[in-house]
């Protein structure tokens, strides 16, 4: 595949890349002017653009040819409580990779104290989507309460209880809100809340750490999304 860079606008025929886009262009894949790459906005449109000119600050790119793709299939949407940077950067990428179209963050009774650092996780997003091949970027959010939620019959939560179904037959199809919780798992309260308002699912016996929970929770729905 082409090397690929994030624009948030191709709108002009002329773009300029600095920042993280301008470091990747001329210090990790070390292109010239006049070789060709392709650019995305993260709203469906892809671009394939020659570089004009490297400065120290900046590149010029002159765009050849754009399309526009809509997006298709079911919203898959990832309440996550926060939890430790690393875990939750690991959260972030492959959530990504694997689909999803809004995260969201919640600073459960549970969660790591620290607050999530929301633009390096959006770095994150557009690294993923540059690598995984997705023409969409994923949005990314912060509630300050699990109350706060858009929670509705067809959300499924991760729980234990044997008394709950397993994911898959939980799951229903078309748009989809998963919540999974932090490091320590839900509060008592915030269970009682889910239990009001969501489904309860369980991804098998064993207890889970909240990343290996989640990427399993989305390899399922990408699972039945694309068979």
């Amino acid at each position: 595949m082409i090397d690929r860079f994030y624009c948030d606008n191709l709108d002009n025929r002329e773009i300029v890349l600095d920042g993280d886009e301008l470091n990747h262009l001329i210090k990790a894949v070390r292109k010239r002017v006049g070789e060709s790459v392709e650019l995305i906005d993260g709203k469906g449109a892809i671009a394939t653009a020659k570089i004009t000119k490297i400065e120290r600050r900046a590149a010029h790119l002159e765009i050849i040819s754009k399309e526009t793709h809509t997006k298709k299939g079911p919203f898959v949407r990832l309440v996550q409580g926060v939890c430790r940077p690393n875990r939750l950067e690991m959260i972030i990428e492959k959530g990504t990779e694997l689909g999803v179209d809004e995260f969201i963050l919640v600073p459960m009774e549970r969660s790591e104290k620290r607050p999530a650092q929301l633009e390096r996780l959006r770095r994150i997003t557009i690294g993923a989507i540059k690598q995984c091949g997705r023409l969409h970027l994923p949005q990314l959010t912060e509630r300050p309460h699990i109350e706060d939620l858009p929670v509705s019959p067809t959300t499924l939560y991760g729980a234990l209880s044997p008394e709950c179904p397993p994911f898959l037959d939980a799951y229903k199809g078309g748009d989809i809100t998963v919540i999974i919780g932090p490091e320590s798992g839900f509060s008592e309260s915030e269970l009682v809340f889910l239990e009001e308002k969501a489904q309860g699912a369980t991804l098998g016996p064993n207890v889970l750490r909240c990343e290996t929970a989640a990427i399993a929770a989305l390899s399922l729905i990408h699972h039945e999304l694309i068979n």
